[in-house]
């Protein structure tokens, strides 16, 4: 694990392959690409 905790979360797809990295918390911008991946992988 890198030592920046921001590098600490990540978004995982269905095949628990890495689809983002990176804190969405306290991040407005962050959190809005994490909603959006969200929502393509629930399609």
């Amino acid at each position: 694990m890198p030592d920046k905790e921001q590098f600490h979360y990540f978004l995982l797809d269905s095949n628990y392959r890495v689809r983002l990295v990176g804190s969405p918390v306290n991040n407005p911008r962050m959190w809005q690409l994490y909603k959006t991946r969200i929502a393509e992988l629930n399609q």
